[in-house]
């Protein structure tokens, strides 16, 4: 039922579906992940809920065809940024790791991160939501100045005494994201975490992107910038 209800509600109004000649949506869909570019902006919305695999031999939050898919684009797009949307955080790591962050599929993680930093990928930004908190923050490399990823999360527009709200002492931030024999990946935060209702509005510039939080009645909470190279 709720596959259903996003089929009718979420997934018909956006660019997963193709429009027929006669501008009819086509009922087939083979995947909820899709693409779209705006100007020299693209966008990578990954579908990381319905394809995972949780087997111990092959563990993966995205399927082989998405990552595939994923890392061609990654690799062979022009855009000036690359904005990569994923339901559930890419980073920073929880204390509490419930399974179903990207923080519990590390190897796919890091091949993703290899990928970029190997082919001297510029200006990928991770977007995400799921913690009920908002945060931005900056992902480096030990050995490799060249790279940097960045990631946006924003959310809840609206939360609940249920789900209390995210604060930074939830995350991990002493120790490494992931040690290789290439060098360590390390993050930090580049803004507060911002612990109630919010949203964000981007804006690409030419040297830069302008994150800024609102809270629910539209009045800035929080205002990053974050560098463009």
């Amino acid at each position: 039922n709720a596959m259903s209800a996003y089929g009718l509600y979420q997934a018909s109004h956006s660019p997963a579906h193709a429009l027929s000649n006669d501008g009819i949506l086509s009922r087939s869909l083979p995947h909820y992940w899709y693409q779209f570019a705006h100007g020299d902006i693209e966008w990578f919305v990954t579908d990381s809920r319905t394809r995972r695999n949780l087997s111990a031999a092959d563990r993966r939050i995205l399927d082989v065809e998405q990552e595939q898919s994923l890392l061609e684009w990654l690799v062979n797009s022009t855009a000036r940024v690359k904005f990569i949307v994923t339901s559930v955080m890419f980073y920073p790591d929880r204390t509490l790791n419930d399974g179903d962050a990207w923080q519990a599929f590390p190897q796919q993680r890091l091949r993703l991160l290899e990928c970029i930093r190997r082919h001297g990928i510029k200006n990928v930004i991770f977007v995400s939501g799921d913690v009920h908190g908002s945060m931005t923050s900056r992902l480096c490399h030990s050995q490799d100045s060249d790279f940097e990823v960045h990631t946006i999360v924003a959310s809840p527009f609206c939360n609940s005494e249920l789900l209390p709200y995210a604060v930074a002492s939830n995350f991990i931030f002493k120790p490494p994201m992931a040690r290789t024999e290439n060098g360590d990946y390390h993050y930090e935060l580049t803004g507060p975490v911002i612990s109630q209702d919010n949203f964000a509005h981007l804006h690409v510039a030419a040297q830069s992107i302008h994150v800024t939080f609102h809270d629910r009645d539209g009045y800035p909470l929080q205002v990053v910038d974050i560098p463009l190279r």
